[in-house]
This record gives structure tokens, sequence and C-alpha cells, in this order.
């Protein structure tokens, strides 16, 4: 029950602060917010950008880890875990999206400075600054 009593507050924050990563982020090229807007009753439980190459995306990781921000890469594509191993799927948009996608922090303790702060490396390292 305590935790029920927490969610709908932390479920505003998260929605919160992904409102900020799409307000700082939208429009920078080379990069996509997938996800954006179209869940509106979303949990919000991950933030996930999509770079225009794997390169990008590797280098804004890489920045990212420097300047003490963990990132995650999900959505492993099914296909290459070993169970589905000997069957050779040819899967080239999932392996594609995989290759590109970043999920950036998103926790109800998270600043909105924060988030500034993340986006503004984000950006910087895409202009290659």
């Amino acid at each position: 029950r305590e935790l029920l009593k927490r969610y709908e507050p932390r479920q505003v924050r998260r929605r919160r602060l992904v409102e900020r990563y799409v307000q700082n982020l939208s429009g920078v090229e080379r990069l996509t917010i997938p996800f954006g807007q179209a869940a509106v009753s979303s949990a919000h439980h991950l933030f996930v950008v999509l770079f225009e190459d794997a390169a990008t995306r590797n280098a804004v990781r890489r920045r990212l880890e420097e300047c003490g921000v963990q990132t995650s890469i999900h959505y492993r594509p099914i296909h290459t875990f070993s169970f589905y191993s000997r069957r050779k799927w040819n899967l080239p948009k999932t392996e594609d999206f995989y290759a590109r996608a970043l999920s950036l922090p998103l926790y109800p303790a998270l600043g909105i400075s924060q988030i500034d702060a993340i986006c503004e490396i984000i950006v910087d390292a895409i202009a290659g600054r």
C-alpha cells in the first residue's frame, strides 16, 4: 500500500523529467526521440534516444561516461540470444535500432538542472566540441 501511495507522485515527476528531455533534445540534429510523446500513459521507466548512426551513439556515450553520466543500452535484439542462435535471422531494422539507441538517466531523484547538463553534453558531443 505504501508503494501505491507513492506511485502517482513518482509518475508525475518522471513525466516532468521526460518533458524536459524532450524540450531540450527536440530538433537536435542527428538525434531523434522515438517514443517522445507517443505514450501519454507511459510509466516512463526509460528515456531512449536514437542517434543517426552507431558511431555518433558511441561517441556521445563515451563523452557522457567521461562526464560521470551513466547510460544504458536496452532492447537487445531477441534473435541474438543463445536460445535463438541456431537460426540465422535477418532483421536489419532491429539490429539498426539496437546499434543507435541509448537510454539516458531517468529516475525520480534526477534534477532538472542535471537533465539540462546531460543534454548540453549530448549536444556538444554531437557537434564535436
